[in-house]
């Protein structure tokens, strides 16, 4: 495979690691809504705190992998 193909599959893997990033605040942000009864002029606040709770979840699990390939787990 040549470098420009081998360029381009990486640009789409990391477009698409973008889309499913957004893709999942997207619906934390909406489930936020839901159980707060769904409130005007909250999307923000929402939109916040849907992407420090992925970004947690992700931070956990990126130190999960790092401590099961250690053999730690």
């Amino acid at each position: 495979r040549s470098p420009m193909v081998l360029w381009s599959d990486r640009i789409m893997e990391e477009d698409m690691k973008g889309w499913w990033h957004g893709h999942r605040i997207q619906e934390r942000a909406y489930e936020i809504w839901e159980k707060a009864g769904r409130p005007e002029g909250k999307a923000v606040e929402h939109w916040l705190r849907a992407e420090a709770e992925i970004a947690a979840e992700e931070r956990g699990l990126e130190e999960e992998l790092k401590r099961e390939a250690e053999g730690v787990v």
